[in-house]
């Protein structure tokens, strides 16, 4: 499989124009930023014949095999006030990449793969982080939909307005459709770094539970 370096940094730059200025970008959950930025990124999955669906919470997926259980792939399109470029949105681009890098290879997936991309996993303007992801495996916590931002905009509201129902615990996938997830993601520490190491394998991570 042969990466094309050069599609994936200028598909960085162009989904970094979304909410950005200068070295930052602002784009916060279930915001027209956000929404703007699944646009771009389903464009180019459905050019390549991915089937788009998005659920009530607003998480776009793009699937590429018929029926059964998905390998997920990706991460989240927003950002915290004045956030990086990479941070959630370079785990959804390398594998919108790695997608593509297999079809123009040829090759034939033996199961259904899924490009997601979560909404509002940063929870910065209603205060639910993992919202999107939370919503799609029955983790909300109760009452979300009601929860406000400094606006006085209701989740329900902002779903709304994006054209969805306003009920996020809709978004909940069916009992065995997931098989794996895969999610690339940014160091957030100087470990890597230090060791002078391009990419590692987590093989444990602090799980996040909000009751």
């Amino acid at each position: 499989m042969k990466v094309d370096r050069e599609r994936l940094a200028r598909r960085i730059g162009e989904l970094s124009r979304i909410g950005g200025r200068g070295d930052a970008v602002s784009r916060l959950g279930l915001s027209a930023e956000e929404e703007a930025a699944r646009q771009l990124v389903g464009g180019w999955l459905r050019s390549r014949g991915a089937s788009l669906r998005r659920d009530p919470a607003a998480n776009l997926f793009a699937r590429f095999g018929g029926d059964g259980p998905a390998v997920l792939l990706g991460s989240h399109l927003d950002s915290v006030p004045e956030g990086g470029r990479f941070d959630g949105a370079l785990g959804v681009l390398c594998a919108v990449e790695a997608v593509e890098s297999l079809l123009d290879a040829g090759t034939t997936f033996r199961r259904p793969v899924e490009v997601v991309a979560w909404a509002d996993e940063e929870g910065v303007r209603f205060g639910v982080g993992l919202f999107g992801s939370s919503a799609a495996f029955g983790r909300l916590p109760p009452g979300v939909a009601d929860r406000r931002d400094r606006d006085g905009v209701s989740v329900a509201e902002a779903l709304r307005a994006l054209g969805e129902t306003g009920d996020p615990t809709a978004a909940r996938r069916p009992d065995g459709s997931t098989v794996a997830y895969l999610e690339l993601h940014i160091e957030q520490g100087p470990r890597l770094e230090r060791a002078g190491r391009p990419l590692g394998v987590v093989s444990d991570i602090v799980g996040i539970y909000h009751a």
